[in-house]
């Protein structure tokens, strides 16, 4: 667009203003290509805050990829490998009859009843039931993403509790338990030699441009190239792949294999190894969350499915979707449709029957704001300091409380030691739908799915906008949704909240769990979709 833009108007030279040293290193290049003059304007920065952790942060992160890969190594078994032992070979042989293997994120859990022993997860809900009540024996495979809640080595001793507690129907492990000192010398062999191979690729960034363009943005992208190929996310999805193959060997996943899908790279290294471990089972994958339309991570080019033999992009023989839109981009973007089938949102049953169940008048003083906050950092902070903004022109003056929900995975008191919010807020956990009942307005993250239940309840609702990324909000595209960018826009939002409409088959509610059952019991796949 900016090469279009210069052409049409006949440009001779460029001045960026910005502090963005990538895309000044594209631009530098690109103008140098045209011979023409270019200069960079800097702006000036307001943040004078500079911590000692992002200082060392920096540091680490401008050091030889290779150390920062091994020093994830370094740092992964102190946090993790040493408190867990390997599991034996025999887990697998030890089942007298078939047993489905379910790999789920955790924790996300009700932590009340796990450290009672009882594990039910807040991905799978009444699904819990359904394996109770069929006597069916699961082997869980916890995929721990890292909790302030619950730290890695507590997650172990909760998952022993769980073992000593199960009749032994329902089997717990941790994936860090499949990893032996084989698989992690294989691994430190498979590292070294992705990078040897990379390093005869590097000549590929002169392919980083659009066809007839001279703008090559591998700038952009050079730092995601080396910590793919050299750096931490090049060992860490090697290890997990290790891990995926031993734990496909040594737990049956019969007669089918299940997962959290939200088509993340260790997903195809699980896909993988059950293909080539367990090819007798099927592989499920049930997105959990919700499908956003601009979140490109979804989606995949259509020619990704054309592979054959060895080439053939993993996939799950069926992907259940829990939303008629979710359904309906999923098909639409090249996804074979065959392949698809629709479920239950196990998630939001807690929704069922409650259908603008909160819709009320908005008063016009003693409000009690919500504030949902999501898990980067970086949009915590915007989100926090536009309230803090509006407060500054009197735009609380309506508001007698505001809740501060953060995401279960970040720790919001350096942003609040940072920031100094000048209102009075109480920081609350709990269920959403509780808060929400004793909350007039809700004021939620772009990057989380809270703002949905919100819709879906007849919560009014604000929405912030995407800062600096594309806008995954599951609501981008509703009619009449709009997204504050600025305390100007927060200000009027918050003097005039609005409720939004939402299509009552938005989710698969049943709560018979028919298209469950339909999955987990069919034997002939081809009738699903």
């Amino acid at each position: 667009t900016l090469e279009r833009i210069y052409s049409d108007n006949r440009c001779q030279s460029l001045i960026y203003h910005g502090n963005n040293k990538s895309l000044d290193s594209v631009l530098r290049a690109w103008c140098l290509k045209l011979g023409h003059p270019y200069k960079q304007i800097p702006l000036s920065s307001n943040n004078s805050i500079y911590s000692r952790d992002a200082f060392y942060k920096k540091l680490f992160q401008k050091s030889p990829y290779i150390l920062q890969g091994l020093a994830w190594l370094i740092k992964r078994w102190f946090e993790r490998w040493r408190y867990v032992n390997r599991t034996q070979p025999s887990a697998g042989k030890s089942r007298q009859t078939s047993s489905p293997t379910i790999v789920t994120f955790f924790p996300n859990v009700y932590m009340d009843k796990l450290k009672k022993g009882d594990f039910r997860s807040k991905y799978w809900e009444n699904l819990h039931d359904y394996f109770k009540k069929k006597k069916l024996p699961v082997d869980w495979v916890w995929f721990y993403f890292g909790s302030k809640d619950l730290p890695f080595k507590e997650a172990v001793r909760l998952k022993d509790e769980c073992n000593t507690k199960s009749d032994g129907s329902q089997r717990y492990f941790l994936l860090e338990e499949f990893l032996s000192g084989s698989g992690l010398w294989k691994s430190l062999i498979l590292y070294f030699r992705l990078r040897r191979k990379a390093q005869g690729i590097n000549n590929l960034y002169k392919e980083f441009c659009f066809s007839n363009s001279k703008i090559n943005f591998f700038p952009m992208m050079e730092n995601d190239w080396n910590h793919s190929f050299f750096g931490i996310g090049a060992i860490e999805k090697i290890v997990w792949a290790i891990l995926f193959d031993a734990m496909a060997q040594k737990l049956p996943a019969s007669p089918w294999g299940l997962y959290t899908w939200e088509n993340q790279t260790w997903e195809k290294a699980l896909i993988s190894a059950w293909k080539r471990h367990r090819s007798e089972s099927k592989v499920f994958g049930y997105e959990h969350s919700s499908v956003r339309l601009m979140d490109i991570r979804l989606f995949s080019d259509p020619r990704a499915y054309q592979g054959e033999e060895i080439e053939n992009f993993p996939i799950p023989d069926i992907l259940g979707v829990n939303s008629s839109t979710g359904l309906k981009w999923i098909r639409e973007s090249g996804y074979p449709s065959h392949k698809t089938t629709r479920i239950e949102a196990l998630r939001h049953f807690n929704l069922s029957g409650k259908l603008g169940y909160l819709k009320k008048p908005i008063t016009t003083s003693g409000r009690k704001l919500l504030l949902v906050g999501g898990i980067i950092p970086k949009e915590a902070r915007f989100q926090i300091q536009l309230l803090k903004q509006v407060n500054e022109k009197g735009g609380l003056e309506k508001y007698d409380d505001v809740w501060i929900k953060p995401h279960p995975g970040l720790i919001l008191d350096n942003i609040l030691r940072e920031l100094k919010p000048d209102f009075k807020f109480t920081l609350v956990t709990g269920p959403i739908i509780e808060l929400m009942e004793q909350s007039d307005v809700a004021y939620c993250a772009n990057s989380t799915s809270t703002s949905l239940e919100a819709a879906w309840l007849g919560v009014p609702l604000i929405i912030l906008a995407a800062k600096d990324s594309m806008n995954l909000n599951p609501l981008f595209g509703f009619p009449g949704q709009t997204f504050v960018k600025d305390s100007a826009d927060l200000f009027l939002a918050l003097e005039n909240p609005k409720t939004i409409d939402m299509s009552k088959d938005y989710f698969f509610l049943d709560v018979e769990l028919r298209y469950w059952k339909n999955l987990l019991e069919s034997t002939e796949l081809s009738k699903l979709s």
